[in-house]
């Protein structure tokens, strides 16, 4: 009884925090689309710019391109072929399949959406660069937390050591972070963009966990 105690006030923790970090973001997410639809200039957006203006090194450029890759449409695609062979080949897990169908489809048509709605300029783009559409919010930031968030979760639940689970958990997020820095460093968004698709994608992942979570233990009963 009381490990069971122990484990609902840690649930009751974790959906206290994820409630408050929902809360924080859509306020931040919220204070980005009011600047944006009255035209304000946003000095975040200068002050990153600034920041990331001096890296022109070939090198690193190259990696940057590496990296804005796996946001990319083909780069999804990939490991979403990848992750469905292996939910598959591993758990036979038909409801994980789904979910992170959905959760790549779905995300980016839920961008294109928004970008349409909101229908911010790009900034001035460099031409070997592939981007498109709207601007706000970013398509792999948004789409990226989203669908890289969603392996995270999903491998941290099948690893047995707090070990390989921190391990897991750190290496996405700095995927997740490097993808959405990509698209500064490379000038296909403004910083806004990211952070705003950061923002939106992190209360999605947050609802889709819950969601399919309770559809899990509904299938189990």
């Amino acid at each position: 009884m009381e490990v069971k105690k122990d484990r609902k006030k840690q649930v009751n923790k974790y959906l206290i925090f994820l409630l408050l970090l929902t809360a924080i973001v859509g306020i931040y997410t919220w204070f980005f689309l009011v600047q944006l639809k009255n035209g304000d200039v946003i000095s975040v957006d200068e002050v990153v710019r600034n920041l990331l203006s001096g890296i022109s090194i070939e090198f690193v450029i190259t990696i940057f391109t590496l990296l804005t890759d796996l946001g990319s449409k083909w780069g999804v695609i990939a490991v979403l072929i990848g992750m469905l062979v292996f939910m598959w080949w591993k758990y036979r897990d038909y409801l994980a399949m789904v979910t992170i169908v959905v959760v790549a489809a779905g995300g980016d048509q839920l961008n294109k959406f928004l970008k349409g709605l909101i229908a911010r300029e790009r900034p001035l783009l460099d031409p070997t660069i592939y981007a498109e559409g709207y601007s706000f919010p970013s398509g792999h930031a948004m789409v990226g937390i989203m669908f890289y968030g969603f392996i995270a979760y999903y491998l941290i639940t099948k690893l047995q050591t707090k070990q390989q689970k921190h391990l897991i958990g750190w290496m996405m997020a700095i995927i997740i972070f490097l993808i959405g820095i990509s698209r500064i460093v490379l000038n296909a968004h403004y910083p806004t963009d990211v952070f705003g698709g950061f923002g939106i994608g992190l209360i999605l992942l947050i609802i889709l966990l819950f969601a399919y979570e309770g559809i899990a233990k509904a299938l189990k009963k």
